[in-house]
């Protein structure tokens, strides 16, 4: 299954497009939205750095696709995820399912007796033999 909801990242992983505010116009160095102040990265939380005495000195961040809910590199929730521009793919999978069922055959009844399977491009030509 592929789950393609999510946002158009380039070569960097940068959005093209705010998925707040939809702005598409971001200097070079930009890593927030100058509009809205969105995070233009779908980093992930990040994975702590300990020093000798097991106090946390640093995080590490990866940057993400546009469609991640998760890090591929450490598994943590991403921004995008935690700020609800992407569902839960729970969600996004009964829609994907929901989509081709209905995608794949339209039933109708002929004589309101038997139902048979209509494609949405069928043509039915009623003088011909078969």
């Amino acid at each position: 299954m592929r789950y393609e909801k999510g946002y158009v990242v380039d070569d960097n992983m940068r959005v093209m497009k705010c998925p707040k505010c939809e702005n598409e116009v971001f200097s070079t160095n930009a890593s927030h939205c100058k509009l809205c102040g969105t995070q233009l990265y779908n980093k992930c939380e990040g994975t702590p750095e300990y020093d000798g005495f097991g106090n946390v000195v640093d995080h590490e961040y990866h940057n993400n696709p546009g469609n991640a809910r998760y890090c591929e590199t450490c598994g943590e929730p991403t921004y995008f995820f935690k700020q609800g521009f992407l569902k839960p793919w729970e969600d996004e999978k009964a829609e994907l399912e929901q989509k081709a069922e209905m995608d794949m055959l339209e039933y109708h009844t002929l004589d309101g007796e038997e139902e048979t399977p209509k494609f949405e491009n069928d043509v039915f030509d009623e003088d011909l033999p078969f």
